[in-house]
């Protein structure tokens, strides 16, 4: 070993080492203060509310009703046929159905008043007469004591008391339709002026959706359901007007018909059925 490789260490000089620092636990008191502190965070935690939905006003409610009864509008289809004047149309069920569902969508709910039904002969026939019907429709907010009332009126000419029935039916219908604006296509009250009646075949909504995928054409035959069916509401119609040839040119040509025939047939039945009170 080499002289230049000896290290001479004096003891008179202090040697210089490396402390580490030692980790300090917190005394109690610092303990105390730290848990004191995590409470008053619990608590200004606890203190905040949480952002709460505001609800809607009634004006509000109203305002999403009418959009609401717009978007459900678009989905309806004309399920009903006047054999009189040879068009299709939207029962009124469905204006019903779609008038009750927005209203508890929303909470809301309302109420018919009767004010006037008058009655009077029309010339049609004897035993028609024509009810005139005016009521006044409310519009209750279920969550507040808000209301909104509108005069509905309309008329139905039919046989006996089943007068009244319509007229009211056709004032809901005429409500939703004007109030909220819908339109099923054929509720145009000066469409028909100077304008020629087209007679058309009525097809139902489930027929037109199987001759879109094939499954029945113009020429399919009548089935012996459709059959059996006009068969029974005949001899129902006749019972009930005693008039024992209705019907016979139907029957005469039951075997030929094809189904869509068929169908437009029992339209008109049922139609007449109506007329006598009969569950078709």
């Amino acid at each position: 070993m080499d002289e230049e490789d000896i290290v001479v260490i004096d003891e008179d000089e202090p040697v210089e080492m490396e402390v580490k620092k030692k980790t300090r636990k917190p005394t109690q008191k610092k303990e105390k203060e730290m848990g004191e502190k995590v409470k008053e965070e619990a608590k200004e935690a606890v203190a905040t509310p949480t952002p709460v939905k505001t609800a809607m006003s009634f004006e509000e409610k109203l305002f999403k009703l009418g959009q609401d009864i717009a978007e459900m509008s678009t989905k309806m289809e004309k399920d009903g046929y006047n054999s009189a004047q040879s068009y299709e149309y939207v029962k009124a069920s469905q204006y019903k159905t779609m008038l009750r569902k927005a209203l508890a969508m929303n909470r809301l709910r309302f109420i018919v008043n009767d004010m006037l039904s008058n009655v009077s002969d029309v010339l049609k026939g004897d035993k028609m007469v024509l009810t005139q019907y005016h009521a006044q429709l409310v519009i209750k907010d279920v969550d507040s004591d808000e209301s909104e009332s509108y005069l509905i009126w309309s008329q139905g000419a039919d046989m006996l008391d089943k007068g009244l029935s319509k007229a009211k039916t056709l004032a809901i219908k005429d409500f939703v339709k004007n109030e909220f604006l819908v339109s099923d296509g054929e509720d145009d009250p000066e469409a028909d002026i100077g304008a020629p009646v087209v007679k058309k075949t009525f097809t139902t909504p489930t027929e037109k959706k199987d001759i879109a995928t094939g499954i029945l054409t113009k020429t399919s035959p009548i089935s012996a359901e459709q059959k059996a069916t006009i068969t029974k509401m005949i001899g129902a119609i006749r019972e009930k007007s005693g008039d024992d040839g209705y019907g016979e040119k139907t029957l005469a040509k039951l075997d030929t018909m094809t189904a869509t025939e068929a169908t437009v047939a029992l339209t008109k039945l049922e139609l007449k059925g109506n007329e006598y009170g009969l569950e078709v």
